[in-house]
């Protein structure tokens, strides 16, 4: 599973860089949750668990900034 070790690292850099926790979680269905929190606001990002997907890593990255816009760490 190389593909979700480097998503994991990928969501975890944006998270650093704005600022905001990082924190991953084991969904029951076998997917991953990586759980986002700044300020006392919280977001969560579902990973796919068998990344198909060779852009994978881009469309996690692109839901990430979007989550972090949502709870106010980047603008």
């Amino acid at each position: 599973m190389r593909g979700q070790k480097e998503t994991i690292l990928a969501v975890a850099e944006l998270a650093r860089i704005a600022g905001a926790s990082c924190s991953f979680k084991q969904l029951p269905g076998g997917h991953l949750a990586a759980v986002l929190g700044f300020n006392g606001r919280i977001g969560k990002v579902i990973l796919s668990s068998t990344t198909r997907d060779r852009n994978e890593r881009h469309i996690a990255k692109r839901y990430t900034r979007r989550v972090l816009r949502l709870i106010g760490a980047v603008s």
